[in-house]
């Protein structure tokens, strides 16, 4: 008998093109990018991020061209599926609750129109709540929240029909970045546990580094390009270095301002260790536990209430792996989340931004250590940090 090989299933996918003619603006794109992940669009503003994710929607009557997921059409040149009947969450800049409802109206009023009895509706507005975190703002009306919470409700509201598809259009305009932080960590732990397809505009590149794996980016209409996280962060990487290239590896380190730059870390457990006379601390990182050793407690003081403490950023250092033996007060994985290059040519000190967590840590480094590192957006590396004090 002749062994026969079976292939594998090919992975599940979206594909589009479009075609809209608007006054001066023209829109034709053709795409391609993986179902079940978060795909982000990209691009300057007027690129037509929004534009391509209202043609996904159903929202552009008048444009023309074919969209499928997963093998089902709900565009094409003979077939149109209506906006209100296709299983698509939608999650725009701005809220836009119904302010005479409460939260719990906002997030079950797709239920109600689809006409699931209360019982079944009050059960998944409460699931969704929880794992959102907003059980305890049902009550309430969205007049009575603030920016993040009602983002978190309009992410509940799109999210509790179980749609195929979320799409978001800059959802993260007006927020802080620690309302940022907790939205985006949601919404990537919700988006692995149900598998839903994620396409999200920004033109932000922190938002890209936290949460995408493909990417479009958008240029005068067109798919300028449509690459993996890997490829995006490679090429913002010899972006960066191409846009320090006026810059000559250093012969001694200059003075730099960013050098002062503090982070704060929340710790817990902090305590004086009499057999060793050093403090300690405990900072969490995911479901990771660091010791942390003070270099400002000496025993002779009472502990600080204040659980917290203070790194400069001229007190990281960089390494791509990590030291097995070391006098440091912390060795942490961390993420590279953004490079700033210096404020004036003269200047050869690049500021990093490393993410450990939801926490970001300020690191100055040198443009010779830059590129003899390859240190690139999204590149995982370790945080050598030589002292740290409580404050």
């Amino acid at each position: 008998m002749n062994a026969t090989t079976q292939k594998a299933p090919a992975a599940p996918k979206i594909t589009g093109r479009f075609q809209l003619q608007r006054h001066q603006f023209c829109l034709d794109v053709d795409f391609e990018c993986p179902a079940e992940r978060i795909t982000a669009i990209t691009g300057p503003s007027g690129a037509g991020k929004s534009t391509i994710l209202r043609c996904m929607a159903g929202l552009e009557r008048s444009a023309v061209g074919h969209f499928e997921s997963e093998g089902t059409v709900w565009q094409s040149t003979t077939h149109f599926v209506a906006p209100h009947r296709r299983p698509f969450g939608f999650v725009f800049q701005r809220p836009t609750l119904f302010d005479h409802m409460s939260v719990a109206q906002n997030i079950g009023y797709g239920l109600l129109r689809q006409g699931t009895p209360s019982g079944q509706r009050e059960r998944v507005i409460n699931k969704i709540a929880q794992d959102l975190q907003i059980s305890d703002l049902l009550d309430r009306r969205p007049d009575n929240l603030s920016g993040g919470q009602q983002q978190r409700v309009a992410l509940a509201r799109a999210l509790v029909l179980e749609p195929r598809i979320l799409l978001m259009d800059e959802p993260m305009t007006g927020l802080d970045d620690d309302l940022k932080d907790d939205f985006l960590d949601q919404l990537t732990n919700l988006q692995q546990r149900l598998k839903v397809t994620i396409i999200y505009v920004t033109h932000t590149r922190s938002e890209i580094a936290r949460v995408a794996q493909h990417i479009l980016r958008v240029k005068e209409g067109r798919i300028a390009e449509s690459l993996s996280f890997a490829d995006y962060s490679a090429n913002e990487g010899s972006a960066e270095f191409r846009s320090l290239s006026h810059l000559k590896p250093p012969i001694a380190p200059p003075p730099c301002a960013d050098a002062n730059l503090e982070t704060r870390l929340p710790v817990r457990n902090l305590r004086y260790d009499e057999k060793h006379k050093i403090c300690i601390a405990e900072y969490e990182s995911g479901d990771e536990t660091f010791e942390i050793y003070l270099s400002s407690c000496n025993g002779k003081q009472p502990l600080p209430s204040a659980q917290n403490i203070a790194i400069r950023a001229a007190d990281i250092s960089i390494a791509l792996d990590a030291p097995k033996t070391t006098s440091l007060a912390l060795v942490l994985p961390v993420t590279i989340h953004s490079i700033t290059p210096p404020s004036l040519p003269s200047e050869n000190v690049i500021t990093l931004e490393l993410r450990s967590g939801k926490h970001i840590l300020f690191c100055s480094v040198q443009y010779y250590h830059l590129r003899m590192l390859g240190l690139t957006l999204g590149k995982s590396v370790f945080a050598l940090v030589k002292r740290a004090r409580y404050g």
